[in-house]
């Protein structure tokens, strides 16, 4: 049975910036909540001039790199347009489905699958947008 989650496994601070790595567990199907589970993958980003108890008070900023297939931009340090929203934003760059440090898909993890047809079943997951548990 999959229960949807979020758990939060690491927090940093360095170059200006907090950063907070986010892993939610959601339905594989979702059209099939109680059956099998993924993670899915987001690193918050926010600048550091802001104390952790006043960023948990910014509006989020989900930034969505485009794709299909694409994991969420990593910055070494806040710079351009991600300096700017820093300051307003919590950022939040999601790792799709499959990419990243999400659930991964990939030629080890796609053969235990199963046969072909079995294995283009479970790819039909990975093409929609998952539904992430409402964030505090």
């Amino acid at each position: 049975m999959a229960e949807a989650g979020h758990e939060v496994r690491a927090r940093h601070e360095f170059r200006g910036m907090r950063t907070v790595e986010h892993y939610f567990t959601v339905p594989l199907d979702h059209s099939a909540p109680d059956g099998e589970a993924i993670t899915v993958f987001a690193r918050e980003y926010v600048s550091a001039s802001h104390s952790a108890d006043s960023a948990q008070n910014l509006p989020w900023l989900l930034f969505l790199q485009g794709g299909p297939g694409g994991r969420g931009n990593r910055f070494g340090s806040l710079g351009g347009w991600g300096k700017a929203a820093a300051k307003e934003f919590r950022i939040l760059m999601l790792d799709q489905r499959g990419t990243g440090l999400s659930a991964p898909v990939d030629r080890n993890t796609l053969p235990l699958r199963g046969t072909a047809a079995e294995q283009a079943a479970y790819l039909e997951h990975f093409r929609r947008m998952p539904s992430l548990p409402t964030l505090n």
